[in-house]
């Protein structure tokens, strides 16, 4: 393949690109104004019918912090696009301890902040984990999506089992039920199975040890090969 032509493309692709994003950033614009009008209008909806029912802020103000902070962690993404993903894990990993903290002090639980904080530090590990792996899809994985999901998917069963294990510590239950090993069965089968289609093809187009050898490095027939391959008459 000649690389000169792929270098030429480059600028061309990149060129798209970025046009194509023009083109989805008035959109992105709108849908982010229409995200937050939304937003907006349910905190105040819920603050009126809190005022006009109890005469006070009561209990209007768990669902306008969880609004709240959904605003916050969403409209990265969607008012870029994918460019804005790791925008929203970046305030979702800020702002998720503060938001239990403050849902603990209205619902005035503090069981919330005990069970919440070890799920949200491994919800962030999580979080990081896919993002990391698919950006090394470009790179470290060249493309080659069975071995992104098989990743993905351990890595969640992963998570999930560490998960009950956590809660099981917080609220003294079983580590693992039959409701618990079934998902993370069936994710590390699917993981597996992704692997070994991967795998496959990489065998398949793999080259063979001859290939890897020099002309000199190459066994040579003995002296009876002639009797398992006779040489062909040449018809003049």
């Amino acid at each position: 393949m000649d690389n000169s032509n792929v270098e030429h493309d480059q600028p061309i692709y990149h060129y798209a690109d970025q046009q194509q994003e023009k083109a989805a950033k008035p959109v992105h614009k709108k849908m982010a104004m229409v995200f937050s009008l939304l937003c907006a209008v349910g905190i105040i909806a819920c603050m009126l019918v809190d005022l006009a029912t109890s005469g006070a802020l009561t209990w209007s103000m768990i669902p306008s912090l969880s609004t709240l902070f959904g605003w916050l962690v969403f409209l990265p993404v969607i008012y870029c696009g994918i460019r804005g993903i790791i925008k929203s894990l970046v305030v979702c990993t800020l702002l998720t301890l503060p938001f239990m903290f403050g849902l603990a002090h209205l619902l005035n639980n503090p069981d919330i902040i005990r069970i919440s904080v070890p799920i949200v530090v491994i919800g962030a590990f999580y979080g990081w984990g896919i993002c990391l792996n698919h950006k090394l899809y470009n790179t470290v994985l060249k493309k080659k999506l069975n071995w992104v999901l098989a990743i993905d998917l351990m890595l969640t069963a992963v998570v999930g089992i560490v998960v009950c294990g956590s809660l099981s510590i917080t609220l003294g239950m079983p580590i693992l039920d039959v409701w618990d090993a079934i998902p993370a069965g069936i994710l590390v089968g699917a993981a597996l199975v992704f692997a070994f289609i991967e795998f496959k093809i990489l065998l398949k187009h793999a080259p063979s040890f001859n290939d890897t050898l020099s002309e000199d490095e190459k066994p040579k027939p003995g002296p009876l090969a002639y009797l398992a391959d006779p040489p062909k008459k040449k018809d003049f």
